[in-house]
C-alpha cells in the first residue's frame, strides 16, 4: 500500500505540481512572451527573407535556435532555476525545454507567419519526468518539434519519448 501511495504523490508532483509552478508548462495560457531582443529580430528577419515558406521559415528557426541552444537531461537537475527565468535573459547554451520551445513560439509568432492556435504545447512522460515540446501547423499537417533533444539525435519533426 505504500507503493501505491508513493506512486500517487510522484504523479501528482510531477504531471501537476511542476506544471501549475514552472511557466511556460501548459497550464497556464501566455498572454505575452518576453520581449525579443533586437539580435534575435535581425536574425529571424533575415531567415524570413531568405525562407518565405512556412515549413522552411520553422525549419530554419528549429536551425536557428538548436545552433544557439542546447537542452540536457541532466544540467535541468544543476540548473533548475532557468526553468523559471525569462525566455531570452541568455544567448547560447543549456536551456530546460520549457524556456527553449517559449523562444522558439515567440520568434514564430513575432513574423506573424503562424497564430497562436497553430502552435500546440505538448508534454510526455521522458525519464521518469515531464518533458515539452511543441506540434506547430503548417498547412494541413502538424509538425513536431522538439529543440531540447537535438542534442540526443531526436531531429526535426520528431519529439523524444520514453526514456531516449
Amino acid at each position: 500500500m505504500i507503493y501505491l501511495y508513493i506512486i500517487l504523490i510522484y504523479i501528482f508532483f510531477v504531471f501537476i505540481f511542476l506544471r501549475l509552478i514552472v511557466p511556460y508548462s501548459g497550464f497556464v495560457e501566455i498572454k505575452d512572451y518576453s520581449p525579443i531582443p533586437p539580435k534575435f529580430i535581425n536574425d529571424i528577419e533575415k531567415i524570413y527573407l531568405k525562407y518565405p515558406d512556412n515549413y522552411d521559415y520553422l525549419q530554419n528557426c528549429y536551425k536557428y535556435m538548436t545552433s544557439k541552444y542546447y537542452g540536457s537531461r541532466y544540467k535541468i537537475f544543476t540548473q533548475y532555476w532557468k526553468a523559471f527565468e525569462k525566455p531570452f535573459k541568455y544567448d547560447h547554451g543549456f536551456l530546460p525545454c520549457n524556456i527553449l520551445n517559449a523562444q522558439l513560439i515567440a520568434i514564430l509568432l513575432y513574423i506573424n507567419k503562424f497564430k497562436k492556435q497553430d502552435i500546440h504545447t505538448k508534454m510526455t512522460f521522458l525519464n521518469f519526468f515531464i518533458h515539452q515540446f511543441i506540434e506547430v501547423k503548417v498547412g494541413n499537417n502538424w509538425v513536431k518539434i522538439d529543440p531540447s533533444y537535438k542534442t540526443y539525435g531526436v531531429p526535426f519533426g520528431k519529439s523524444a519519448t520514453l526514456f531516449k
